[in-house]
């Protein structure tokens, strides 16, 4: 059972392990997949190779994921259980971990993992400052896609809570999804639109625009251009 799980890992493995070591796994056990220096950027150790290469050779349930040998994750349930003993301690170092993690990926262009660590954290405006790195980066064939992944990320966490609070934002990156055209676009559009039947000037024409570059890319010019116009 879970519980058995937990007892063992507990008293077998993390209780018999030196507290460098196992203050080590606590630290970088909010990474899904790291190499030695990710795990010094979240870690805060200048020794994390070296602490590292001690888990692998101890073999801690820890696996690697690639041909050279850099790159590794924790078994699941190790990882799991790592996660739920570090956020009992209370505080703030559960949260303090994931927001070094979305940092360090985000300084990587991992703009993926670092909204997901956002999102771990519950801090609505960091995940707002990944996506709008991600915007900068639409026009480019190759992290388009990544972009608009990190969109529906941000939207499926906040974007309920923004269509109410924060409108403008909401919109801007709606548009992300708009500007490809996505059916899930008019999802969050309408949203808006029952939440402000009223809109501010601002929000109003910003989610013309966001409409007309939906329905555009749709393939719905006529409507997209008497969308613009009704607004002019």
């Amino acid at each position: 059972t879970t519980q058995e799980a937990s007892d063992y890992l507990a008293s077998e493995v993390m209780n018999r392990l030196p507290p460098d070591l196992g203050g080590f796994l606590m630290k970088i056990c909010v990474l899904d997949e790291f190499d030695a220096q990710l795990c010094q950027a979240v870690g805060g150790q200048d020794d994390a190779r070296g602490l590292l290469d001690r888990v692998v050779a101890d073999d801690l349930f820890i696996y690697q994921v690639d041909h050279a040998g850099e790159r590794f994750r924790l078994h699941q349930m190790f990882a799991a259980y790592l996660r739920a003993r570090l956020k009992s301690l209370g505080g703030t170092q559960f949260r303090d971990a994931h927001l070094r993690a979305a940092a360090a990926l985000l300084e990587r262009g991992d703009r993926l993992a670092a909204m997901r660590h956002a999102m771990a954290a519950a801090d609505m405006q960091l995940a707002a400052a990944v996506l709008v790195d991600s915007m900068f980066t639409i026009l480019d064939v190759t992290h388009a896609q990544e972009a608009k992944s990190v969109a529906r990320a941000w939207l499926a966490e906040f974007g309920d809570a923004a269509a109410e609070a924060d409108p403008e934002q909401l919109l801007q990156f709606v548009f992300l999804l708009a500007a490809a055209g996505h059916r899930e676009a008019e999802g969050w559009l309408t949203k808006v639109n029952q939440a402000h039947p009223s809109p501010a000037p601002g929000v109003d024409a910003l989610a013309h625009a966001v409409w007309a570059a939906y329905h555009y890319n749709r393939g719905s010019v006529d409507l997209a251009l008497e969308i613009g116009r009704a607004h002019v």
